[in-house]
């Protein structure tokens, strides 16, 4: 009986071993999952800071060109997001808009705004802002009938983006502007300070990214003969004598090795199996009594182990 209690004893203090050194590995492996964490998490950070830039770049360059502030632009591209229309499609309609606010009677889309009873100047004669007029066709549309003369008067109006932009006309200015109220509150809009700003750093950027550039160019420039050299060399050295076999050899002789690691490392899993197995089974037999049921498992386990 001492024999089996022995070997009880053994059998849990080689299981507690290989436990701790699970665990032990188990926490090594947790360290290393925390590092990738913390990497995948700056390195999202960075990306949605670049998006941020890029995003307020650009609408500061389409607010530009359709002669508006970037909080208007902004903020209409939210309203005209809800009703799928792109943002290069409003920023289209709004330059040929502008411009017929800007010409009035002498351009074709002038003329579409005279047609639909809008006026492109105030009482006093100066200009009136473009998302105001935009506003104005808006209502028109709301209140017109779908039909193909509804979509000649919007490429009237906006140019070949007309089309596009109806969906978002349909509801009407009120709807616009409540899209544009919720772009405010959400922080959708972006200002004329954060987008001169993102410019100004996407420049910047853009500058160091190509003085590293040169920088590598002017090394590589001057490593380029030694690097030559090098390789040539070790060509030679691959492709001359039995350099291959060798190589080769070498190779095989650690896939050996890994392949008998392998197959001790299974043999320990199989001997840790019956382990676990005979003192499991054991502390039954003991928790109902039965002693001599209990040694004789743990007498046969040992003879088992042995044999392997």
């Amino acid at each position: 009986m001492s024999n089996a209690v022995e070997f009880s004893i053994n059998a849990v203090d080689n299981f507690s071993a290989v436990m701790n050194k699970q665990s032990n590995m188990m926490a090594k492996m947790a360290g290393v999952f925390a590092g990738l964490g913390i990497a995948a998490a700056a390195y999202a950070a960075v990306k949605l800071v670049q998006k941020s830039l890029d995003n307020a770049e650009a609408m500061g360059t389409m607010a530009a060109k359709a002669n508006m502030s970037a909080e208007t632009f902004s903020a209409l591209a939210h309203a005209a997001k809800f009703s799928n229309v792109e943002t290069g499609s409003l920023a289209a309609g709004l330059r040929i808009l502008g411009k017929a606010v800007a010409e009035g009677d002498a351009s074709p889309a002038g003329q579409a705004l005279d047609k639909l009873g809008i006026a492109s100047r105030t009482a006093s004669g100066s200009l009136r802002p473009t998302v105001d007029v935009l506003y104005d066709v808006a209502d028109a549309f709301g209140a017109a009938k779908i039909d193909a003369a509804k979509t000649k008067v919007a490429m009237d109006v906006f140019g070949k983006a007309g089309t596009d932009l109806i969906p978002m006309l349909n509801g009407g200015s009120k709807a616009i502007k409540d899209m544009m109220e919720e772009a405010k509150k959400l922080g959708m809009v972006i200002s004329d300070d954060f987008a001169k700003a993102a410019d100004d750093i996407n420049d910047n950027l853009a500058t160091m990214t190509g003085v590293i550039d040169g920088s590598v160019n002017v090394a590589m420039s001057e490593l380029a003969p030694v690097i030559s050299i090098l390789t040539n060399e070790m060509k030679m050295f691959l492709t001359e004598g039995d350099s291959v076999q060798t190589a080769g050899g070498i190779i095989a002789g650690t896939m050996k090795i890994v392949l008998s690691a392998v197959t001790i490392a299974s043999a320990s899993f199989r001997q840790l199996g019956i382990g676990i197995g005979a003192v499991s089974a054991a502390i039954v037999a003991v928790a109902t009594r039965d002693y001599k049921q209990a040694g004789t498992i743990l007498m046969e386990v040992g003879k088992d182990l042995k044999q392997d």
